[in-house]
C-alpha cells in the first residue's frame, strides 16, 4: 500500500517560496534516503529523492512512498549549496490486524471505535459478499463518505474511515456492487484516487465481477475499468479511459466510449456501430464476435486518429465508415463496407480481396474526399489494377504507372495521360497522351480525339481518332488506319501493316488528312493517301498510292493532286504510284483534270522488285494526259485564246536504283534542232513506232523539267506530219514550249486527245524547278510528235 506527498509550494524562513530547494526524504530515524515513486497510468515507476522544488518553490509531482512513517527534510540553495532549514515527519505505521478489530460489513465498521485506529471488515451489507479488507481511522479526514473507499462513522461527527489496499483492481464489491445491486455503481466509478491525511493512495482500477447488470445508460469514469471473465452489461455504456477484459472472452461485455488513448477489442461491444465510434487507439477485429446488434445504421460512423487491425468483421445496414487519419494494417477492412477516406495515404493493402472499387460518390463502397488531402500513389498498391480503378473514378486525369502491369482501361476512365506502364487492353474515346506504354490491344475509338504516343510498343486494333502523332513508337496494326479522319504526324515511328493500310479504299477519291512520317520503319501493308502526303527518311517496305481528290472550290468541283517523297529507302515490292491504279479508269472522265499542288521525288534510293515509281494515268496514249492539269498550260483546242493556266511546282532529282532517270533525249540528236520523220528514223536505235531515249531508258518512263508557270504565251506553229521539233536544253537558260500532237497516220489526223495540247519539254538547266511527266510513246500507226519550238520569255 502507499501513501503519498501531494504537490505543495514550500517557503524559507523569511516566507519567501523556496526557489531550487529540495526534500531528502529519509526512513524514520536514519539517514537512508527512502524508495520513492511515481505514477506511469495505472503502475509506479522509481521516483526522485532528494526531490527538487521548481523556481516557485513548488514540487511538481506527487510523491509516493510504502505506507510508514519518514523523516523529511527541507533544504536551501545557497551559493551552490544545500542547507537544512527544516524538517518534518510524515506517515503512519499501520499495526498488524487483532481478532478483536474485525467487524461485519459496513455497518459494524460504521459502529466501530475510532480509538482502534485499525479495523478489518468481512463481507459487505450481508447480501453482497466482500473479502476482508482492512480501514484505518484518520480524525482529520473530511471527504465526503462515498460507501467504498471512504466510510463516515457513528460514533463521531469527524474524521473518517479509509480503506487501506495493495491491490491494483477495486473489486465492485466494497461497494456493495454485484449484478442485479447496482446503485452505488456511479460512487464506485468516480472514487478519489488518493484520499486523507497521508494521501493513501486507493486502487487505480476498478473491477466488475462475474454477472450481469442491467444498469441503463452512459457513466463516465476518469479510470481504466477492469471486468472479470462474464461480466455483461446489457444496457449500460462506458465512457472510460481504457478497458480491461479478462480472457477468454465468451460473450460481449458492454459499448465503450473511450476518453483518451486505448486499445479495443471488437469482440468486447455490444454493438458494432459503437465499437467502431469507441475512440480507442487501436481498433482491433476479434476473430469472434458476440455482437447484439451488427448493424451499422444508415449515415456515417468517425473513425479518425487510430490504428485499425485484425480481419474484417461482419457488418449490415448500409452505413459507412468515415475513416480520418488512420492507420490500417493490411487486410484489415472489407470490400463489403462503405467507407470514405479523407486525409489518408490511400492503399489497397487494407482490404481483404480484389474488388475494390472507390470514387467520388458516396454510391461507392469506397469513396476518397476529393476535398480532404488523400494522397494516391501506385507504389502504396500491391494490385496496380485497384490504384487504376481508385484514380479512375477519383477524377484523376494523369496516370504514371512506374513500370507496373495493369489490366483494362476503358472509355468510362478520364485519363488524359498514361505512362511508364503495361496495359492488357486500352479504349480510349477522348484525348490521350501515352509515353512508354506497352500495349498489346490498344483502341482509339473517337473521330474527333488527339491522340499522342512517344516510346510506346502497341497492337493497334483500332484507330479511329482526329490527330496521331508519335515519336519513337513501335506499332503492330490489326486493322486499317482511316486517314479521312486521322491525321498522322510520326516520327521515327515502327509500325507493321500485317497486311492492312494507312488511308482510305482506292475508290473513294475524297480528301483526306495531312500524313506525315519521318525517320520511320513502314513494313506489310499499304500507304494510300489523296491529301499532299510527306514522307521523309523513312525506310519503306510498303506500297505506296497517291490518289487524287474532289474539290469544291465554292463553285464547281476540281480535283486536286500532291505529295513530297524525299531521302527515303523503298525495299522489296514497294513502290510510289501516283495518280492511283488503273482499277479507277472508270474515273477517267471525272478526273480529267487534275490541279496538281507540288510533287517532289528527291534523294530516294529504290531497292526494289518493282519498278519504283509508277504513273499509270499517265502511260501511253490512250490515257488522259489531262489528268495532269497543272502540265496542261494553255487551252488544247485554241493556242491563241487566253485558256485556262495552272502553276505547278515539280522536283524530281537524285533518285537511285530501280526507278526512272532524272531526264532523257533521243539518241544522236545535238543541242535543239528540227528533226524530220524520216531523219527521226534514222537516229540510232529510233523508229517511227518506238522512241529510244538515252541510257536505254523506256520512253514512257521519262521524267522531264518544264517551264515555269509563270511563262508568256507566245504562238507557236501547227505541228506537220513530217516534221519534229525537240528541245534539249542542257546548255541554254531560259525554258522553251513546244507543242505536241499525236497522229493516226502519216497525214496528221489527230485521235480525240491530246488535241494540239501544249506540253512542257525538258529544261536540265537547274535554275528552273523539277518537274516529271510520261513522254508518249509511238505505237504501231501512231507517231508521237513534238513542235513549235519557240523560246518562253520571262521564265524565272
Amino acid at each position: 500500500m502507499k501513501i503519498s506527498l501531494a504537490p505543495q509550494q514550500y517557503f524559507d524562513l523569511d516566507g519567501k517560496p523556496l526557489v531550487a530547494g529540495r526534500l531528502k526524504i529519509h526512513l524514520h530515524g536514519s539517514d537512508t534516503l527512502a524508495d520513492t515513486f511515481i505514477l506511469s497510468g495505472n503502475d509506479f515507476v522509481e521516483g526522485p529523492n532528494p526531490v527538487i522544488l521548481d523556481n516557485a518553490g513548488e514540487q511538481q509531482n506527487t510523491i509516493f512512498m510504502d505506507a510508514a512513517i519518514y523523516d523529511i527534510e527541507v533544504e536551501k540553495l545557497d551559493n551552490g549549496q544545500y542547507a537544512k532549514i527544516s524538517d518534518f515527519q510524515f506517515g503512519f505505521i499501520m499495526p498488524s490486524a487483532k481478532n478483536d478489530t474485525i467487524v461485519e460489513g459496513i455497518a459494524g465498521l460504521e459502529q466501530a471505535d475510532p480509538e482502534l485506529g485499525f479495523v478489518s471488515v468481512v463481507g459487505y451489507d450481508g447480501t453482497t459478499y466482500a473479502g476482508q479488507r482492512t480501514y484505518m481511522w484518520d480524525s482529520q479526514c473530511t471527504e465526503e463518505a462515498d460507501g467504498g473507499c471512504i466510510i463516515a462513522s457513528d460514533v463521531s461527527d469527524r474524521g473518517r474511515w479509509l480503506l487501506l489496499s495493495d491491490l491494483r483492481e477495486l473489486p465492485c464489491t466494497y461497494y456493495g456492487i454485484e449484478a442485479g445491486r447496482e446503485s452505488n455503481i456511479s460512487a464506485f466509478l468516480t472514487y478519489l484516487p488518493v484520499v486523507g491525511t497521508y494521501g493513501i493512495f486507493m486502487p487505480p482500477v476498478p473491477r466488475f465481477v462475474q454477472g450481469t447488470y442491467t444498469s441503463e445508460g452512459t457513466i463516465t469514469s476518469l479510470k481504466t475499468i477492469s471486468f472479470d471473465q462474464g461480466a455483461k452489461f446489457t444496457k449500460l455504456k462506458f465512457s472510460c479511459i481504457a478497458a480491461e477484459i479478462s480472457e477468454p472472452v465468451n460473450d460481449y461485455v458492454a459499448d465503450f466510449l473511450f476518453l483518451h488513448q486505448a486499445y479495443a477489442e471488437s469482440s468486447w461491444f455490444r454493438t458494432v456501430k459503437s465499437f467502431w465510434s469507441c475512440g480507442a487507439a487501436e481498433l482491433h477485429q476479434s476473430r469472434t464476435n458476440h455482437f447484439e446488434n451488427t448493424n451499422l445504421g444508415n449515415g456515417a460512423t468517425g473513425v479518425a486518429y487510430c490504428k485499425i487491425t485484425g480481419s474484417p468483421i461482419t457488418m449490415t445496414g448500409t452505413g459507412s465508415l468515415l475513416i480520418t487519419h488512420c492507420d490500417i494494417a493490411d487486410r484489415a477492412l472489407s470490400t463489403n463496407w462503405y467507407c470514405i477516406f479523407q486525409d489518408m495515404v490511400l492503399t489497397d493493402r487494407w482490404f481483404a480481396d480484389g474488388n475494390w472499387n472507390i470514387g467520388q460518390s458516396t454510391s461507392y463502397r469506397q469513396y476518397a474526399n476529393t476535398g480532404a488531402t488523400n494522397v494516391l500513389d501506385i507504389c502504396n498498391f500491391q494490385n496496380a489494377n485497384v490504384y487504376v480503378l481508385w484514380a479512375a473514378a477519383w477524377g484523376l486525369t494523369a496516370l504514371n504507372l512506374r513500370n507496373r502491369d495493369i489490366g483494362t482501361i476503358d472509355t468510362s476512365m478520364p485519363f488524359l495521360a498514361i505512362a511508364n506502364g503495361s496495359i492488357n487492353e486500352a479504349h480510349f474515346d477522348n484525348n490521350i497522351t501515352l509515353s512508354n506504354v506497352i500495349c498489346p490491344n490498344l483502341n482509339f475509338e473517337n473521330s474527333n480525339i488527339a491522340v499522342i504516343t512517344k516510346d510506346c510498343n502497341a497492337t493497334v486494333n483500332t484507330a479511329s481518332c482526329k490527330t496521331w502523332q508519335d515519336k519513337d513508337s513501335s506499332f503492330a496494326f490489326g486493322c486499317d488506319v482511316d486517314v479521312y479522319y486521322t491525321e498522322l504526324s510520326w516520327n521515327g515511328t515502327d509500325a507493321n501493316l500485317n497486311s492492312h493500310r494507312i488511308g482510305r479504299a482506292d475508290d473513294d477519291l475524297i480528301a483526306q488528312k495531312p500524313l506525315t512520317l519521318w525517320g520511320c520503319t513502314i513494313n506489310n501493308g499499304v500507304i494510300a493517301h489523296s491529301e499532299p502526303v510527306v514522307l521523309e527518311s523513312n525506310i519503306a517496305n510498303t506500297v505506296v498510292y497517291v490518289y487524287p481528290y474532289s474539290f469544291f472550290d465554292g463553285s464547281s468541283m476540281t480535283w486536286r493532286l500532291g505529295c513530297e517523297f524525299r531521302k527515303n529507302r523503298f525495299n522489296g515490292a514497294s513502290a510510289i504510284n501516283i495518280g492511283a491504279n488503273n482499277g479507277l479508269s472508270d474515273h477517267l472522265t471525272e478526273v480529267y483534270e487534275c490541279a496538281v499542288s507540288g510533287i517532289a521525288i528527291t534523294d530516294n534510293v529504290f531497292n526494289t522488285t518493282v519498278f519504283g515509281v509508277n504513273c499509270p494515268f499517265w502511260s501511253g496514249p490512250n490515257m488522259s494526259h489531262r489528268f495532269i492539269r497543272g502540265m496542261t498550260t494553255y487551252d488544247c483546242t485554241d493556242p491563241t485564246a487566253p485558256g485556262d493556266y495552272f502553276p505547278t511546282m515539280y522536283e524530281y532529282a537524285r533518285n537511285s536504283n530501280n526507278c526512272p532517270k532524272a531526264y532523257a533525249r533521243p539518241t544522236g540528236v545535238g543541242n535543239g534542232g528540227l528533226v524530220s520523220v524520216t531523219g527521226w528514223a534514222s537516229v540510232a536505235g529510233s523508229t517511227y513506232n518506238d522512241l529510244s531515249f538515252q541510257n536505254n531508258v523506256a520512253a514512257e518512263y521519262v521524267f522531264a523539267l518544264p517551264a515555269l508557270a509563270n511563262a508568256s504565251r507566245e504562238a507557236i506553229p501547227d505541228p506537220t506530219h513530217s516534221t519534229l521539233y525537240y528541245v534539249d536544253n542542257r546548255c541554254v537558260t531560259v525554258p522553251y514550249r513546244a507543242k505536241a500532237t499525236v497522229c493516226e497516220d502519216q497525214v496528221r489526223n489527230c485521235i480525240d486527245y491530246p488535241q494540239h495540247c501544249y506540253m512542257p519539254i525538258c529544261a536540265y538547266d537547274k535554275s528552273m524547278p523539277n518537274s516529271m511527266f510520261y513522254c508518249i510513246p509511238g505505237t504501231y500507226n501512231y507517231i508521237s510528235q513534238l513542235c513549235g519550238v519557240n523560246p518562253i520569255n520571262a521564265a524565272q
